[in-house]
Parts: structure tokens; sequence; C-alpha cells
């Protein structure tokens, strides 16, 4: 289906005269280009912190509450990525202030 998100990464892939192939669109691959695996430890770090922290102050971790959003900060860093892939995004470094 042209215009998905794995094609457009396989045309940035392509644009940037990076010498990769053609991503098949809907591959594990194009998924695996999409969400950056290599980000996520950005999204997992602060909940370990957290569950270490409340750990040290309770001597329990509340499993479920970790898992919830542990799941969500991942699925949040993965759409983060995705989105920062799409057709039409464009990033602009802050400025300050």
């Amino acid at each position: 289906m042209p215009g998905t998100l794995e094609d457009s990464v396989a045309r940035v892939i392509l644009q940037r005269g990076a010498a990769v192939p053609l991503i098949r669109s809907g591959s594990a691959r194009a998924w695996r280009v999409a969400v950056r695996p290599r980000t996520l430890l950005v999204a997992i770090s602060p909940v370990l912190v957290g569950a270490a922290l409340g750990f040290e102050r309770t001597g329990a971790i509340d499993l479920l509450a970790a898992l919830l959003v542990l799941g969500a900060a991942v699925l949040m860093q993965v759409e983060a990525n995705a989105a920062a892939r799409a057709p039409g995004c464009r990033v602009r470094p802050h400025s300050g202030g």
C-alpha cells in the first residue's frame, strides 16, 4: 500500500544515499527500522529508576504498576520514533528561551 509508514522509511533511507536495499513494506525489517529499538532504553531507564527508588523506600515493588508504566513508556517511545519518520514530519531544533 503506497504511502504507508514503511514505504516512507524505505524512501528516507534511500534518499540519504545509504547503500541499503529497498525494504519491503510491512516486513519485520520495516517495522524494526521504524521503531528503532536502540532508542527504547530511553523509555525503560526512568521506569527502572522509579521502581528501584520505590523498592528502596517501601521494600517492595508493585509489579502490576511497574509493568503498566513500562508498557506505556515503551509505547510512547515507539510512537514518537514512528512519528518522526512519518511523511511530512519536520522536527525543529529547540531554539532555547
